[in-house]
């Protein structure tokens, strides 16, 4: 299916950023989000983003399971008649809409939050559990007390730490009692930033590891907020950086 509000297509791509364009192929269904339909003052924005999140928490949903199943079918469905009728609509069905979206994001991820409390979470207790089991690759096979290093995929000079040939790292201080959340937004700050050293002639499958390692911790930390609404947050961002995944998959394959 294309996206056809107004009599456009997909075709008639807007410059949003590479992986917003490439993830569209993932599932043909509800993913066609790729141009902006409506006009600004219709609040085009608000829809792409609303489709996008949804579309997000679905793909989250979809790599917690072994196969797309029917519950995963019916949200892609479900989602793609909501599209549909967007087609000509009036401002008032566009914002009614957009309110049904939410609330279909917001059902998709309580499944998500579910899915990760039955097979991901007896085995993290504490900030450093979700480090290891996230970030074993990436951290130094020397630690230092309850110093924990991570290593950032671009550059060699930087303001942070140097470990591993002279990579930029990210210094983590458990001793300083550190909140999972200030764990997750420093490391997540840091790699953010770094990925802006990345050029046409840099490795995709850097880029992969990147937000798939903010992915994975995202998600264990998710684990350590499982009683409080605040996990939302994390099964928010595991669903963000799992989504982003994709589109540099096809680089990877093909020796990017």
């Amino acid at each position: 299916m294309g996206l056809r509000w107004g009599g456009l297509t997909t075709a008639l791509m807007i410059s949003l950023a590479p992986s917003d364009v490439a993830n569209a192929s993932f599932l043909d269904d509800a993913w066609s989000i790729v141009v902006d339909p409506l006009a600004v003052e219709r609040g085009s924005k608000n829809v792409l983003r609303t489709v996008r999140e949804a579309r997000d928490a679905i793909t989250a949903l979809d790599s917690l399971q072994e196969s797309v199943d029917e519950n995963i079918r019916f949200y892609l469905k479900d989602l793609d008649g909501k599209i549909d009728r967007l087609e000509g609509a009036t401002i008032e069905v566009v914002n009614y809409t957009i309110g049904e979206i939410r609330n279909l994001e917001k059902k998709v991820l309580r499944d998500v939050l579910l899915v990760v409390r039955k097979t991901e979470c007896a085995s993290v207790r504490v900030i450093d559990d979700a480090l290891a089991q996230s970030l074993r690759d990436l951290l130094p096979g020397f630690i230092e007390g309850d110093k924990r290093t991570v290593r950032l995929p671009f550059g060699k000079k930087g303001k942070f730490l140097f470990w591993g040939g002279g990579s930029n790292t990210v210094e983590i201080d458990l001793n300083s009692g550190p909140q999972p959340d200030q764990v997750f937004y420093e490391i997540e700050s840091a790699i953010l930033e770094n990925l802006k050293l990345a050029d046409d002639q840099s490795s995709a499958r850097k880029i992969v590891g990147a937000y798939g390692n903010l992915a994975r911790l995202a998600k264990k930390t998710q684990c350590l907020y499982e009683d409080q609404h605040y996990g939302e947050q994390f099964a928010r961002l595991y669903a963000k950086y799992n989504a982003l995944v994709y589109p540099w998959n096809i680089a990877v394959r093909y020796g990017g």
